[in-house]
Parts: structure tokens; sequence; C-alpha cells
């Protein structure tokens, strides 16, 4: 029975990592191998779930949950006789002997097990379907490096897992095309992988990644981007999750097709190919431009761009609430279509409702004892009634308990477009 339980959650808060950690049952003990932190040795700060979920043997209680842990976990025969090169979920013999990848198999001939040799000797063992074990194993090494030298071909390809690199391996292999297909040691690699790794992967023309459309492959994707920029491609990947999908499928050519065409990677926020531009040029729609009323201005700026940030500089005391404040009437007065929110950070709630009455009636009525001296009640409540006809006006701001930053979470809600064309802040 295999004591250890791989692949499971870093129990420190500052590594984060959802896959990494493994625990052994027996010394309720473990190690992260994103993080490189030993459990429960290191002092850094754990997630409260944490002994609960890997109890310690000084836990009272740890010897009942680590028995039904257990219980939990695929028994692995005592009579496994071999070790052979076998095909498995598709992945012919061949392949396996060239990873060096042998299958362990019971006295019935079921496969129990598979043991993946890492560069410097260290094994992860895969009990089927889906548990994991390691030995010596280090987090800086990709499976499958020490099978090209550096620079030997024009293309590697970063698989996420070590089936899914034989079976990228088995489906591309062409004389016409040299690629080295290697995978990363968990979902949620290390910076000493990337430090360790960098100079041989550099040493690439191309690195295409057959990896899952994910959070966590997304992020893997832009750190390689952030190493390598312009020399990433990614394998799109369509209904099927990872490479050995495609493999057992039958769908070889699909998957060649795939990895051939691979496109560049670009992080979200830039534009660099040509599909990137043209899907800009037909499906970006046109902005609406609200016009000032100040002629120089809308000359040059073309007015209030919707979707756009206009930013207004000028020194302390120079006016700039109140040219806000025109804008805001200028635009609820001339523009009835066109909906808009507010939040002038320095005043309270009812001063930024009065500034803008103030505009409307053209009058000083930003007191309440400004209006009652002039006895301006109603004109004041007919003045809001109108400027907040058809709701067109929002007025948002923070709460006495909020961070100021939370300018930048929920209340970017109506610069979104849901609620209002124009944020005037």
């Amino acid at each position: 029975m295999s004591s250890w339980k791989a692949h499971q959650p870093c129990p420190y808060e500052e590594c984060g990592s959802t896959d990494a950690f493994s625990y052994n049952l027996e010394s309720c003990a473990g190690r992260c191998h994103s993080c490189e932190r030993k459990y429960p040795r290191s002092k850094d700060k754990k997630f409260d779930w944490a002994e609960d979920e890997y109890p310690t043997l000084s836990d009272k209680d740890s010897w009942d949950t680590m028995e039904q842990q257990k219980v939990e976990l695929k028994p692995v025969p005592q009579e496994i006789l071999t070790s052979v090169y076998r095909t498995v979920r598709g992945i012919n013999s061949e392949t396996m002997r060239f990873y060096g990848v042998k299958t362990k198999v019971n006295s019935q001939g079921e496969e129990v097990a598979q043991d993946y040799i890492y560069p410097s000797g260290g094994v992860k063992t895969r009990y089927f379907p889906k548990q994991f074990s390691a030995k010596n194993l280090k987090s800086d090494e990709l499976f499958g490096m020490n099978l090209w030298n550096a620079g030997s071909g024009r293309i590697v390809t970063v698989c996420e897992g070590e089936l899914d690199a034989m079976s990228a391996y088995q489906m591309c292999r062409r004389p016409k095309y040299n690629s080295a297909f290697v995978s990363l040691p968990s979902a949620t690699p290390s910076s000493k992988l990337w430090a360790n790794v960098s100079e041989w992967l550099g040493s690439f023309d191309k690195i295409v990644l057959s990896i899952e459309h994910d959070e966590q492959g997304n992020a893997v994707a832009q750190r390689i981007a952030n190493l390598f920029p312009n020399k990433v491609y990614r394998v799109q990947h369509d209904k099927y999750k990872d490479a050995n999908e495609f493999l057992e499928a039958g769908q070889t050519e699909a998957f060649f097709h795939a990895w051939f065409n691979a496109k560049k990677y670009t992080p979200e926020n830039v534009l660099n190919t040509t599909d990137q531009f043209m899907k800009l040029y037909r499906d970006s729609g046109d902005h609406v431009s609200i016009p000032t009323g100040i002629q120089d201005f809308d000359d040059l700026a073309v007015g209030l761009m919707q979707g756009h940030f206009t930013l207004f500089k000028a020194q302390t005391g120079i006016g700039k609430t109140e040219f806000m404040r025109y804008l805001e009437h200028h635009i609820l007065k001339n523009h009835p279509d066109i909906k808009i929110a507010i939040w002038h950070m320095e005043e309270t709630k009812l001063r930024s409702l009065l500034g803008l009455v103030s505009y409307d009636l053209n009058k000083n009525v930003t007191r309440k004892d400004l209006i009652d001296d002039a006895d301006l009640g109603k004109e004041v409540e007919e003045s809001i009634a109108r400027l907040s006809v058809d709701e067109r006006l929002f007025q948002f701001f923070l709460n006495d308990e909020d961070d100021p930053l939370d300018l930048l979470g929920p209340h970017t809600l109506p610069v979104s477009g849901m609620w209002c064309e124009l944020c005037i802040l």
C-alpha cells in the first residue's frame, strides 16, 4: 500500500500551489515541490486547514485520520512481478522505451503503476488511475529534457504531464520536424525550475506549449512568455483536454495539425499577430464621443470618449472640481440619451449633489443654510428631480470602512457600460 498522498495543496500560505505537495501517511510529514518547504518543520505561516488535512505525530487524533486516509488510497498489490515496456493509454512500447518508462504489472497482467525517471535519477511513480508518489525527485527539471541536447532542434514542446509529453512525441514525430517533447514536474512549477531550465529552453528557436487552457495553464504560459518573448506558441486543444486524450481518441492527425499550426502566444494586454489585429479591426465597435461644448477641447480630443480615460491635470485650487461639475451638468442638460456616473472623492455625497444643483439653478446652493436663507428649498428639489430624471445620473462612493484602493474594484462597474456611458471622477 502506498504511504504517500501526492499532488496535494501546499499548506503554506506564501506558496499557494494546489498540487505540488506530497504527504507521507506514516511519518506524518511532507514536502512541497514548488516552494521546497518541508512540513511540518518549516515555521512559515500555514493555512488554518493544514493540521486537519495533514496531521502531525503530535496531533492527538492524527492516527484515526491517517487510518481513514489509508483506506482511501488505492492499494498496490504485493504480487507485482515485473516492470515492462508495454502499450498503455495509446502510448506504444517504442515510445515508452525511448523515454525509459516501464509499467508495473501484476500476476493477472493488469497495469498497476508507471515509473517516470527524471534527468537526475529522481522517480515519480503513478499508481493508476491517478495517484502519485515521489522518490528523490527534484522540482527543477523537465521530464525528458535529458533526451535532447540543448539546441538540438528548432522546436521544443512543453506539456503538463509525462503521459502527454510521450503522447505528443508519438503523434508529432516526423523526420522533417526534429522537436523535443518534455513535461513539467507539476502544474505549478517553482521559480527554481525556470532558473534551472531557462538556458536549455532558450536554446530552441520555438517553444510550443501543449498545456490545459485553465488558470494554472494560463499562468505557466504567461511565465514562459515573460522569459522568452516572441518565441512561445500554444496548441489549441479544443474539445480535448490534453495530448493523451487526442491519442486515446485516435486523433493523431488532428493533434499534429493543431501542433503544427500552434498560434503565437501573447499576453492578453498585448496585440502582436495579424489575426489579433484583424480581430481588433473587424470586431471593435465605434466609441461614442460626447462634445463638451468647449470648442478648443473638442477640436483637440473629439470630446469625451466612451470607454476611454481622459485625465485633466492642474495645480491645486485652480478649479478642476468645478470644471468636472460643468461637464456633468452640460451632459445632463444637452445629451438626454447619455447616462453618467460621478464621484467627487474629496466631497460629501450631499455637497457633490448640491454643487451640481448650483450649476442647474445658476445659484450658490452648496449648503443647506444657503438654501434656507434664500428660501430655495422647492427650487432645489425640482432641480434634483430634473437632474435625476429617467435614472440618468449615478453617484457612487466608498463607505467609511472601505479601502480607497477599492476604487478599482466593484466601483468600476458603472464604467463597464452596464449602468452608464461616462464616468466622471
